[in-house]
């Protein structure tokens, strides 16, 4: 498929599939059909022969035709819902050891390294090209507890055009040397690179934004009651914060979590410091409690 993309208006003719309007999860497939773009948004969608070749006749000359090979189609991009992008630097490997001390093996060396601004660029820089490449257009993203580096992240989002809901990871006990923060820091550290986010997309707010802001206390083990009770504070003074982090992982986690808050579970917490909020999302929840079963929108599965 060989075109410029980048003018006001194109029209793609092909085989799609499509997210039907108003209908949430229901998609169909046109054999024979037609996307109209311009402004980079889709403003029509033609379906059937007659239908297609009505509108190519009334496009007017400024409105470039894409037509994919026959074996070629057009799908929506991909979500993916849940990645750590330091992570990306061993992905596919390190898969030897519970998760409790897979952090302290692999995962926290690895985002720890991401306080040197060129390395975290280089690793951004290939992580988002990658999710690109693969069809992944919109993804909700972890940087790491370092304020440079999470900047970094946002300015390769915008500058490649991933859409993503991006924050820099709270953590101020059971870290692990040189990777742990006091709970003054991974506050004011949020704030700024909330901000960040805001101020580097002059003119767009809330869900036109291609960047959104986040709060990440990364999960109960890392983060103490004062912490997420000052993130929850900031995700609920602003429409535009989202949240992310990780409940009821693993079995290894979950004991953790019971040795430092008896007899409550991850979700309990989170929603007891005002952190599932409507713009929550929660990875794993392997072992939900009952009680939560209501709230199961917030709630989702791990993609990675």
């Amino acid at each position: 498929m060989a075109a410029n993309l980048d003018q006001a208006a194109f029209a793609v003719k092909g085989r799609f599939v499509h997210a039907v309007s108003g209908s949430y999860g229901e998609l169909e497939y046109a054999e024979d059909g037609l996307l109209v773009v311009e402004d980079g948004v889709i403003k029509a969608v033609y379906k059937g022969a007659v239908a297609v070749g009505v509108a190519l006749t009334n496009l007017g000359g400024n409105t470039s035709v894409v037509e994919l090979a026959s074996d070629e189609f057009l799908v929506p991009g991909l979500i993916d819902c849940h990645v750590h992008a330091a992570q990306y630097a061993y992905a596919g490997t390190a898969t030897d050891k519970p998760l409790m001390q897979w952090l302290q093996h692999y995962t926290f060396p690895a985002e720890r390294r991401c306080a040197d601004v060129a390395y975290a660029r280089k690793v951004y820089a290939s992580f988002v090209e990658r999710l690109l490449r693969n069809g992944t257009t919109a993804a909700a993203l972890y940087a790491t507890i370092h304020v440079p580096a999470t900047k970094v992240l946002v300015d390769t989002c915008l500058e490649k055009g991933l859409r993503a809901v991006v924050g820099k990871v709270c953590m101020d006990r059971h870290g692990a040397e040189d990777y742990e923060e006091t709970t003054e820091a991974a506050l004011a550290g949020t704030k700024e690179c909330v901000e960040y986010v805001r101020a580097a997309q002059p003119g767009a707010a809330g869900l036109g934004r291609l960047v959104q802001p986040c709060v990440v206390p990364r999960f109960i083990p890392t983060c103490t009651p004062e912490l997420l009770k000052a993130l929850g504070e900031l995700a609920n003074g602003a429409d535009d914060i989202w949240v992310q982090s990780h409940a009821s992982e693993t079995p290894d986690q979950m004991a953790f979590v019971d040795s430092l808050h008896p007899g409550q579970r991850c979700t309990e917490i989170f929603d007891g410091h005002g952190l599932l909020t409507n713009k929550c999302v929660m990875a794993h929840c392997v072992g939900r409690p009952s009680g939560i079963e209501a709230r199961r929108s917030w709630l989702c599965p791990s993609v990675l």
